[in-house]
């Protein structure tokens, strides 16, 4: 930022998807005065937006994408998956070093693919880590967040696809089901994407460089809402019941049960009958007619493994970097099962 008073700009892509929507709620709301401007292929600027902030872009085109990332401070990227998702990141990139944007957040949100192991050795992550470095390349301070798995749905921690099963009451975990799996609110997850640019522009960004700077050197930051296991997950529904409404004699949260799958028997004969990604019609609605089902399921079945073998539990995490004593915002952990997993009216 050329001014210490200057007021930051924030771009946006995908601010009305299944995360970007809660990022983009927490960067309105933060208490850092950050401008949001909103960039999609929709004319119509996304739920909580304003026309005045918003610009419909065409991906493919690099110029277009410039003149709306002008001024821009931050690009935070949660764009989808759909159609030519690699050429229009990579695009998304060039235009923003193009015009002088600082900070770059890629659009990760996910596993740590750089834990050690076989579980994340595949060409999905590794196009992940070669696209960081890329854009450092560029010129923009790159950052990737690594949340471990969403608390709320959808696509979330707990569904199908990662073994919890609602139609059998049966949490099926590749392990003893006593491993720690990191789990992080999508709020969190929007509260930390604010500090992050309010810490890079406010320290790295600057002509009169502090001596403290905080995220400096830091490509890769680990958050945790609550790491929990399955056993406890299954005691948080034991406690507070399948539904808010104890009267209504459908609860029976106390059928509910963790099938450890102690050996590798066990856990290949489960998996070549597991059908891990459902495409309901919430399904369908977010991901679109493009999504790669069986892609999807060899990464939910990597995903899988990760969580019963202790991978996905971020032990070592920066959430006192970035919220030390927890001054900024409070952790949100899974106490009460129902109200912690569904999605969150936002605006």
């Amino acid at each position: 930022m050329s001014e210490s008073t200057a007021r930051s700009v924030i771009a946006i892509v995908g601010a009305s998807g299944t995360l970007g929507a809660y990022i983009f709620y927490q960067l309105k709301h933060s208490p850092y005065d950050f401008e949001i401007r909103t960039l999609s292929r929709k004319l119509t600027p996304p739920k909580g937006g304003d026309k005045q902030n918003h610009c419909q872009v065409d991906f493919n085109n690099v110029k277009q994408l410039e003149e709306a990332l002008k001024g821009c401070n931050f690009l935070v990227n949660c764009m989808g998956t759909e159609g030519a998702y690699h050429a229009a990141k990579v695009n998304l990139v060039h235009a923003a070093a193009a015009v002088g944007v600082f900070g770059y957040i890629t659009s990760d949100f996910g596993v740590d693919y750089n834990f050690p192991g076989k579980h994340f050795d595949h060409p999905c992550w590794h196009e992940k880590r070669d696209h960081i470095e890329y854009s450092k390349k560029q010129g923009l301070r790159t950052i990737a967040i690594f949340p471990g798995l969403f608390q709320e749905a959808p696509f979330g921690a707990f569904g199908p696809w990662h073994g919890f099963d609602p139609e059998t009451r049966t949490f099926v975990v590749a392990g003893t089901g006593h491993e720690p799996i990191t789990t992080s609110s999508k709020l969190d997850i929007g509260s930390a994407v604010a500090r992050i640019c309010h810490l890079v522009l406010s320290t790295e960004d600057t002509k009169d460089k502090p001596p403290t700077q905080p995220l400096a050197g830091k490509d890769y930051i680990r958050i945790a809402s609550h790491s929990i296991t399955p056993y406890e997950v299954i005691k948080v529904i034991h406690a507070h019941g399948e539904t808010e409404n104890k009267t209504s004699g459908d609860d029976r949260s106390k059928d509910w049960k963790v099938d450890a799958l102690t050996t590798e028997e066990m856990r290949a004969k489960f998996q070549s009958t597991m059908k891990l990604v459902v495409m309901d019609d919430v399904a369908r609605a977010a991901l679109g007619p493009e999504f790669d089902i069986e892609f999807a399921n060899e990464i939910a079945g990597r995903v899988f493994r990760a969580m019963g073998d202790g991978s996905l539990h971020f032990k070592t995490n920066d959430n006192e970097l970035l919220n030390p004593g927890q001054k900024y915002w409070k952790w949100r952990s899974v106490s009460n099962f129902e109200r912690d997993t569904i999605p969150k009216a936002l605006f």
